[in-house]
């Protein structure tokens, strides 16, 4: 689970193209997972900020409309750059 995104669930408009752009951007490459201070969910769903190269997955949902920011205790560390990232995307402005 990307750890300060909420994406599209079942049912939801989104949910199939935010299913597919994340296949196509993460899809058999190489990531790096980085941890924040809680490391699983309830569920026992492993929680990570999910980067490729220099780009982080979780803030690109955002700044492309395909998720959400929420901010789940105490895995907080970006949650103020999500914030903007959020803000700047319902204004339509570039990140």
């Amino acid at each position: 689970r990307y750890i300060g995104v909420e994406t599209p669930g079942r049912g939801d408009l989104l949910h199939d193209i935010s299913v597919s752009v994340n296949e196509r951007w993460v899809g058999g490459r190489e990531v790096l997972l980085e941890a924040d201070e809680a490391t699983t969910n309830a569920e026992g769903h492993l929680l990570r900020y999910v980067w490729i190269e220099q780009a982080m997955i979780n803030a690109a949902l955002i700044v492309s409309g395909l998720g959400r920011h929420v901010t789940e205790s105490p895995n907080s560390r970006y949650a103020e750059v999500f914030e903007e990232l959020e803000r700047l995307a319902i204004a339509g402005r570039p990140a």
